[in-house]
């Protein structure tokens, strides 16, 4: 929703891993269309919960919003899955595995 972005970990919603070992940490970034941040990345921040409050996110008139999320099941945190929107139509355009 406008207020929040969502995000699934289908390994806790399948039931393979618990949710309540499981913590996420993210960062955010305006970005180009060659998805070259703008003004560099936010700091991580980290969160028990698969949900963004839209008050972190960077406001931007125009271009993509890169969000960048990774997964500590309690090994370390996982390699990095990225997701590119954009920011006139709100939709999914990219997303980086």
């Amino acid at each position: 929703d406008a207020e929040s972005l969502r995000f699934h970990d289908l390994g806790v919603e399948r039931g393979y891993y618990p949710a309540g070992e499981t913590r996420y940490r993210y960062r955010t970034a305006v970005v180009d269309a060659d998805r070259k941040p703008a003004e560099g990345w936010s700091g991580w921040v980290e969160t028990e919960a698969t949900m963004i409050p839209g008050a972190v996110l960077p406001g931007a008139a125009s271009g993509f919003l890169a969000v960048e999320v990774q997964v500590d099941r309690g090994d370390g945190w996982s390699p990095s899955t990225t997701c590119y929107g954009s920011i006139a139509s709100g939709r999914v355009v990219a997303l980086d595995r």
